[in-house]
């Protein structure tokens, strides 16, 4: 929506319209309602920043407002954690549109307190917004009184993540130790990311050895070969099977070699590979 110069794929009607009609709107408006009106009158995905949807859902022209907060039908927030704040009008705006379908993307949902994260969840399921908001209101309360200390906080933390578990998918690497040199720590959580059982390639700390027991260390060694338990090496499968029916090539390319050396062995497990051939 940013872009003011068209793809060539928006609706031919409305390219005609914008082309003869230059005088009632600024071109910006013009080419956004193009854009707008191509993308409600087609199946497509329509990518807009969180300062132009703003600027267009809360302003004055009712057409935008209505085709922002009425017609779609799956809302994505990337970097979903940015309308926190239930007094900015990123927020206010973003509580109105119709759709209940929506997914939130955010590597750091809590950032400062427990009623911003409420704001985020609210906005993920308004359904559930009453109860999220009296949760984490009583989580924040637990929190401040402290009179059980951690123990509270941790039980409020607990009940708060049954609540969310049906909506609230989460890959958090808690039990790795943070801290340890910068180097090593980014490659152990990149390792891990890729697949769980890459952490049995790294020597474990003393505190993860409270943490990470020989029964969890068991479960890794016997995944290792799974590569539906990794989200990046089942992905990695998946496309590999699309491109074989396809008949493509596919390079793969890694920072680190033990993540290679994994999935070459996981390559021949699911295909039957060998190495070279």
């Amino acid at each position: 929506m940013s872009n003011q110069e068209l793809s060539g794929l928006e609706n031919p009607s409305a390219v005609s319209l914008l082309k003869g009609n230059k005088q009632h709107r600024s071109k910006k408006d013009s080419v956004h309602m193009v854009k707008l009106y191509s993308w409600r009158n087609k199946k497509s995905i329509l990518g807009i920043s969180y300062s132009l949807y703003e600027k267009l859902a809360y302003g004055e022209t009712q057409q935008f407002r209505k085709m922002l907060l009425d017609f779609p039908g799956l809302l994505v927030l990337d970097e979903g954690h940015t309308p926190r704040n239930h007094n900015s009008c990123i927020w206010k705006v973003l509580t109105k549109v119709k759709t209940e379908k929506r997914i939130i993307l955010s590597g750091t949902p809590f950032q400062n307190n427990f009623k911003e994260l409420s704001n985020v969840l609210c906005l993920t399921r308004p359904a559930y917004k009453d109860k999220i908001s009296s949760r984490l209101h009583d989580l924040m309360r637990l929190s401040q009184e402290g009179k059980n200390g951690r123990l509270d906080e941790e039980i409020g933390i607990a009940e708060l993540k049954d609540m969310n578990a049906p909506f609230v998918h989460e890959k958090i690497l808690t039990r790795i130790d943070h801290s340890q040199n910068t180097f090593e720590l980014e490659h152990r959580l990149a390792a891990v990311s890729v697949h769980p059982s890459l952490y049995l390639r790294h020597n474990q700390t003393d505190r993860e050895r409270l943490t990470i027991g020989a029964v969890v260390l068991k479960i890794l060694e016997s995944l290792t070969l799974d590569s539906k338990e990794g989200a990046k090496t089942r992905f990695l499968t998946d496309f590999i099977r699309f491109s074989e029916t396809v008949k493509e090539k596919v390079l793969v390319f890694s920072q680190y070699i033990d993540t290679l050396e994994l999935i070459r062995d996981q390559l021949s497990a699911v295909f039957g590979w060998t190495e070279g051939e």
